[in-house]
């Protein structure tokens, strides 16, 4: 059979769409056996300070505290941080057997957040520090995890599944946008850690490390920045994370995310938008080669992968090419942007 000029590139974007899906499945296979250990045991040793900065309430406060004092890890302390006792979360924290410190802490230059991580890295007992969010309940051994792969040139980090409280649109994007986070995970270079769980010795906050968190707004991003500069590995713990949320402003949060993503990891940035430029444009095709579709149906594939290993909801894997495409619209309309706005203050986003 001889091919024309006019049947190449269908050729092209039918070759393009059976690699780009085998690619994805490689990765799914590969991202399953890498997650595929048993919860980490450890045996008693080291005193464990997790630290959890509150302001608010989140919908599922309780359930958080709970999982966090629940945890197999019996030589630990709960440290929780909030700005005032007129806090709302205050009455529920009181309600739970925790060392609670209030954020005073002068910093002008760095976020509400990052001022009380400072505040409780100067009164923790612990040698070894992880850091917890409030909008997050944490699966039995997850601490232990997270323990075992800390060491003076390791950090260690999870990323969560989200959980939407309610189904609504707004959610279902959030869900489906939140899938993205797990796309650096098994590639080390581009992996980050993230601000609901990273653990470190105690020992990696130096003078130095706390004089650059005291200029920043962004605290995993700027941990991500000088772990690395350390050239330190970032270790992942398999055990996954509930990330529970009613999203309210859907567009300052991808923004704010997307404009971050993009400033700490301009290389990850430039790959996502390359690949799911492709992805969308072979799906733009799929009503005269529908085959190009597969791609996005590899895509959802995956992340029910990911939502069965977490078990969690089904939503967020449905949502993810909506949540990618997205992501990839606010990374077009913000390159030339870098301000976000955070808890009602817009801030310039700078490494």
């Amino acid at each position: 059979m001889i091919t024309t000029g006019a049947d190449l590139p269908a050729l092209f974007s039918i070759t393009l769409s059976v690699l780009l899906s085998l690619a994805i499945v490689g990765q799914t296979v590969l991202e399953a056996r890498g997650t595929a250990r048993p919860p980490c045991r450890v045996k008693e040793g080291a005193k464990v300070s997790v630290i959890l900065p509150i302001k608010g309430l989140d919908p599922m406060l309780r359930e958080t505290l709970k999982s966090l004092i629940d945890q197999d890890y019996r030589n630990k302390e709960l440290i929780v941080v909030l700005d005032s006792t007129e806090d709302p979360a205050f009455p529920i924290v009181r309600e739970f057997p925790v060392r609670v410190l209030i954020n005073r802490r002068p910093c002008s230059e760095c976020s509400g957040k990052v001022a009380a991580i400072l505040t409780a890295v100067e009164e923790a007992k612990g040698d070894i520090l992880v850091f917890a969010d409030s909008d997050t309940v944490y699966p039995q051994g997850w601490l232990s995890c997270l323990v075992s792969l800390v060491s003076e040139d390791k950090v260690a980090t999870t990323f969560p599944w989200p959980f939407p409280v309610s189904l609504t649109l707004r959610n279902a994007l959030r869900s489906g946008f939140w899938t993205l986070g797990f796309e650096s995970v098994f590639s080390r270079p581009s992996r980050f850690l993230w601000g609901g769980s990273m653990a470190f010795l105690k020992s990696f906050f130096t003078d130095n490390v706390k004089s650059a968190l005291a200029k920043a707004w962004c605290d995993d991003c700027t941990l991500t920045a000088l772990a690395k500069a350390r050239g330190m590995s970032i270790e992942f713990c398999s055990i996954i994370p509930q990330n529970w949320f009613d999203e309210k402003d859907l567009t300052s949060f991808v923004k704010r995310q997307v404009i971050t993503v993009r400033t700490y990891s301009p290389r990850g940035f430039r790959y996502f938008m390359a690949l799911w430029g492709i992805i969308l444009t072979l799906l733009a095709i799929s009503p005269l080669y529908p085959i190009t579709a597969l791609p996005v149906l590899a895509w959802i594939a995956k992340n029910l992968v990911r939502a069965r290993r977490a078990k969690g909801p089904v939503i967020p894997a449905l949502f993810s090419p909506l949540g990618a495409t997205t992501a990839f619209i606010v990374g077009l309309l913000t390159l030339r942007e870098d301000q976000v706005v955070w808890r009602g203050t817009r801030i310039r986003v700078k490494v």
